[in-house]
C-alpha cells in the first residue's frame, strides 16, 4: 500500500494538465466552428440581397428599354417618357420592398 501512495504522488498534477489542456482544445475548436458558421451565414445573406439588387437593376434596365421602344415619335428628347427618372423611381419604390431604381 506504501508503494501504491508513493507512485501516486508523483503524478498528482498529470490529471490537472491534461484536463486543462483537452479543455482548451475543445474551446478553440467550438470558437473556430462559431466563427465558420457566422461567416458561412453572412455570407449567404450578402449573395441573396446582391441577387436581389441584380433583379431590380435590370428591371431598371428593361422598364427603360421598353419605354424606348414604345416611342412612337421619329425623335427622342427629354419630355418623353423614358427621361421622367423620378416618375420611374417612385414606381419601383412600390413594386420592389427593399430595393428601387434611380437614374443617378
Amino acid at each position: 500500500m506504501k508503494r501504491f501512495k508513493r507512485i501516486l504522488c508523483g503524478h498528482s498534477g498529470i490529471a490537472l494538465i491534461t484536463v486543462i489542456l483537452i479543455l482548451s482544445i475543445l474551446v478553440a475548436a467550438a470558437l473556430e466552428l462559431n466563427r465558420s458558421s457566422r461567416a458561412d451565414i453572412y455570407h449567404a445573406v450578402n449573395t441573396g440581397e446582391g441577387l436581389k439588387l441584380v433583379y431590380i437593376a435590370k428591371s431598371g434596365f428593361y422598364a427603360a428599354a421598353a419605354l424606348l421602344t414604345d416611342s412612337k415619335s421619329e425623335y427622342e428628347t427629354l419630355r418623353d417618357d423614358w427621361a421622367q427618372a423620378e416618375v420611374l423611381s417612385a414606381q419601383s419604390n412600390t413594386l420592389f420592398s427593399n430595393g428601387s431604381f434611380s437614374r443617378e
